[in-house]
């Protein structure tokens, strides 16, 4: 970066000699002045701001850079699109009017998601749908691990329950550095 201002710096202050060194008309001399003094005082200003960072900055620019390369190396942007295709849910129920769910989420990717949102249907003996419930799941569940929820009540229970079938929906990829809700 600083070869490229220092050679744009360059070009500007030969422009800026020619337009006061050769002979030519009156409005072309002006034209390669002020086009060199610009090129001249916006590359410096380029150059300026960059220098004003701190070696701390720019590290941290660095490690920002890289880890933003490394998180797309290692599936990213698919995991921040469909967070829910990497959450298995595994679920047990009691029915006893109120519909209520215990299990567990294991999240098959390379980082953290959280606030898994479960879309619970209800099935009778026949496997017929019976009644559809969603729930928020407001836990973390660690990069290629498993966070146990429950009991959570999710609505009322059919009479006729038999089974159910509990699925990720939806979630929020864990972004490094974001601070915990407080308790």
């Amino acid at each position: 970066m600083h070869g490229f201002v220092t050679t744009i710096v360059i070009i500007g202050l030969l422009l800026s000699v020619v337009g006061l060194v050769f002979p030519l008309g009156i409005f072309a001399k002006k034209r390669l002045v002020a086009l060199g003094a610009l090129i001249v005082l916006g590359t410096g200003g380029i150059a300026l701001s960059n220098s004003l960072r701190s070696p701390e900055q720019v590290e941290a620019d660095q490690v920002a850079d890289a880890t933003l390369a490394a998180n797309d190396a290692a599936g990213y942007s698919a995991v921040e699109a469909d967070p829910e295709n990497f959450i298995r849910v595994e679920t047990t129920f009691e029915a006893s009017g109120s519909l209520m769910i215990s299990g567990t989420l294991t999240n098959s990717s390379n980082f953290g998601i959280m606030n898994v949102r479960l879309r619970c249907d209800q099935f009778g003996q026949t496997g017929k749908r019976l009644d559809r419930e969603s729930i928020t799941i407001a836990q973390e569940v660690p990069a290629g691990g498993s966070t146990q929820f429950g009991p959570l009540a999710v609505g009322y229970a059919d009479q006729q329950l038999a089974s159910i079938l509990c699925q990720a929906t939806d979630g929020e990829i864990v972004h490094a550095g974001a601070e915990p809700a407080p308790n």
